[in-house]
């Protein structure tokens, strides 16, 4: 994560001379350096900052403050008056505390650019149109994102977290909370749909709709008529070859064919005796 040192400086315990710690070592290109046995002296930096540490785990002890806030303001300190506090020499940049402290100006000009950046990057990729949003006592559909089958129930928005998430109760209680994303208008709120009324009827004045039945469209009286007239086609019937008649006015069928396509053919055998 903060990735691989160039040099490890400890002292001469049994934890750093394992084989197992010096293969890491060279594996990763760390030089292990080590203080003189039976001399703390020569390690002087380090022991001073752990006599340190440990007078102040005990003094937080005794006073029954918080161990983390202690060593966070431990971190948070500068080493030197020309040096940084070890945050800052690893993260470089100064952490937050619960102590008052001043920011550098280095940080306000790199947020300004920052911030320009980002205004930069919205004018040459607009973002998507945002969705409309909901008012408080809206029915409304909610994805349920914990099944497969992308499911939408029924709910009503009850409360606008922010500009994106809202607070939903279900018809049994339940409240719960869904970003704009998965909410969907509910058709309750939609006015009804009118019947479906055809142009033509705009146009004839006597053409009525029902109120019973408004999706029953009565016919004009020019299609009634039309509707009932009937075609009639000459068909010679089948003469006798033995007898060789000649067709006679009688014999002569016709075919009577509705308007609505329904054929009605008469008996040949009755058209003889006509």
């Amino acid at each position: 994560m903060f990735g691989c040192p160039e040099e490890i400086m400890s002292d001469n315990g049994p934890q750093y001379a394992g084989e197992t710690f010096k293969k890491f070592c060279r594996e990763w290109q760390i030089n292990h350096v080590t203080s003189s046995p039976n001399y703390a002296q020569s390690n002087g930096f380090i022991e001073r900052h752990v006599k340190h540490v440990k007078s102040l785990i005990k003094k937080a002890i005794k006073s029954g403050d918080d161990l983390s806030q202690v060593m966070l303001n431990i971190r948070a300190t500068p080493i030197d008056p020309k040096l940084k506090s070890p945050a800052q020499l690893l993260f470089g940049r100064p952490i937050n505390t619960l102590l008052p402290h001043r920011s550098e100006p280095g940080q306000e000009s790199e947020r300004e650019q920052h911030w320009k950046r980002q205004e930069e990057a919205e004018k040459n990729f607009p973002q998507r149109t945002e969705l409309p949003p909901f008012h408080v006592g809206q029915n409304v559909r909610i994805l349920d994102t914990r099944s497969n089958n992308k499911t939408w129930s029924p709910a009503k928005v009850i409360q606008k977290k922010d500009q994106r998430s809202y607070i939903v109760e279900t018809p049994i209680g339940r409240k719960l909370r869904r970003n704009r994303l998965h909410m969907r208008e509910s058709t309750s709120n939609q006015p009804p749909r009118q019947p479906n009324v055809l142009k033509h009827t705009l146009q004839d004045p006597q053409m009525t709709v029902p109120k019973e039945t408004p999706n029953e469209i009565q016919p004009s009286p020019k299609k009634q008529q039309a509707s009932k007239e009937i075609i009639k086609i000459p068909v010679p019937t089948k003469v006798n070859d033995k007898s060789k008649e000649s067709e006679t006015p009688a014999s002569k069928a016709t075919v009577t064919v509705t308007r609505s396509g329904r054929v009605s053919k008469p008996n040949p055998k009755y058209c003889k005796h006509a």
